[in-house]
């Protein structure tokens, strides 16, 4: 089998195709027999045993991450460098592999919990995940886990998939609004029934139809201030405030925040019903540890270069754009205690951001059918759990929060070591990058 895996090992792996692979292993003791090497009995007999390949599930997410980090790799690489060639190329990647492979055993671990909780739920097998932790202030990534299971499903909902943000997306409600000098977290809004069908959300029913998220025992509380809303994360005030300032005030705030993808011009928009990236969501969020301005530009490519030559480094300076005021940044990291969870109406996402000094993270957790993931399935229930795993095995710390804070007082954050470890790969063809049947070939 081995030898059958010489012309094409991405093709005929056995962790790829084991229909496949044993037809070239066959092929391979019949061109024995021919070259005398091997009798017919022989052949025979080895063609009638099966051959054991090692394949439990742990192992198939530890090699996923590894052949899922070279395909990301070679597709960033050819994003930064164009027409050129790949031959040559020595590649370095701020990603983090055993962090990469433990955030993928976990992702995985918690669905597989989530099975065993709730059996009885429709589909609930095909809740998929995805993570991503990127450094705030150049934007070099340190984890993106596009799916539990790269050899099951190759879609990398990280960057690829566009989902809608629900509720996650209030902090920049809040934050256009500060912006806009006309409020303040002391300004009163009103928290009381809303025609949801104002928003474009359908007329839904149940507790989200009720404008309270996060929270399955909602209680209108009247006049609450803005500080309230947001840390309650209420629906109602916010979509008050949302047409108050108006939609376009805070997509042009996200659009400088980083996140490209066009806001659709719905006033559901105002409570997260546009699509938009995990890695878009990810990077909005940095411009609240980084005191309004977002992180360049996400990649987890760190350099590139050929012989002496340096193809592409990113340490190279690049200019952003101011989002927020640091007085602003400072006032809704402390509101929200430095992480965000989110939910969907019909509660087919869920989402949790956080940030600390140095890093901001992001989960998500849903179907890809847009399914139901179960009733009351709150993002933070549904994808908290993973962010807490996360960061206990990289030894990260969530950022100190809860205090009143001022642009020259910045909310105190926790720091955390350094993350020296490099995945880094050094391909001499083309043919090297993407084509790692182990997960293992050209890592370090």
């Amino acid at each position: 089998m081995l030898c059958g895996l010489i012309r094409s090992p991405s093709r005929f792996s056995p962790f790829v195709s084991q229909k496949l692979a044993t037809a070239n292993r066959n092929q391979t003791l019949q061109r024995m027999v021919s070259i005398g090497r091997l009798s017919r009995e022989e052949m025979d007999l080895l063609i009638a045993q099966p051959t054991a390949v090692a394949n439990n599930r742990d192992q198939r997410i530890f090699r996923g991450q590894a052949s899922f980090l070279l395909k990301r790799m070679e597709k960033e690489t050819r994003e930064l460098i164009g027409d050129r060639s790949l031959e040559g190329l020595t590649i370095h990647s701020s990603v983090d592999l055993e962090f990469q492979q433990a955030a993928a055993f976990e992702i995985d671990r918690h669905l597989k919990n989530l099975h065993r909780e709730k059996p009885d739920v429709d589909g609930i097998e095909e809740l998929e995940g995805a993570a991503v932790v990127v450094h705030n202030k150049t934007g070099r990534l340190l984890l993106t886990v596009g799916s539990r299971d790269f050899h099951g499903s190759e879609y990398d909902r990280s960057r690829e998939m566009k989902r809608p943000s629900g509720s996650a997306f209030i902090p920049f409600v809040y934050a256009a609004a500060f912006e806009s000098g006309s409020y303040d977290p002391s300004s009163i809004l009103t928290d009381a029934p809303f025609d949801n069908r104002e928003m474009g959300l359908g007329g839904m029913s149940g507790v989200l139809g009720e404008w309270s998220t996060e929270n399955p025992e909602n209680r209108w509380e009247g006049p609450i201030t803005a500080a309230r809303a947001l840390q309650l994360s209420k629906n109602s005030p916010t979509a008050r405030l949302g047409l108050e300032i108006g939609l376009k005030r805070v997509s042009d705030l996200i659009a400088k925040a980083g996140i490209q993808t066009p806001v659709r011009e719905l006033s559901g928009s105002l409570l997260g019903a546009s699509e938009m990236s995990l890695s878009e969501l990810v990077r909005a969020y940095t411009i609240f540890p980084n005191r309004g301005v977002p992180a360049p530009r996400i990649g987890l490519i760190e350099s590139i270069s050929f012989g002496e030559e340096t193809v592409f480094s990113s340490g190279w300076k690049v200019e952003t754009e101011r989002a927020i005021s640091e007085e602003t940044a400072a006032l809704i990291s402390s509101l929200i205690g430095n992480e965000q969870s989110g939910t969907t109406p019909a509660f087919t996402d869920g989402w949790h951001f956080g940030f600390n000094e140095e890093y901001t993270w992001g989960v998500w957790v849903g179907k890809d059918t847009f399914e139901t993931i179960y009733p009351l399935a709150f993002g933070g229930e549904t994808a908290g759990p993973i962010v807490d795993a996360l960061l206990e095995s990289a030894s990260l710390e969530r950022g100190q929060a809860g205090e009143q804070v001022t642009a020259s007082n910045p909310a105190p954050v926790a720091s955390e070591p350094e993350m020296k470890r490099k995945a880094s790969v050094q391909p001499a063809t083309t043919a090297l990058i993407g084509a790692d049947p182990y997960g293992t070939l050209g890592l370090k």
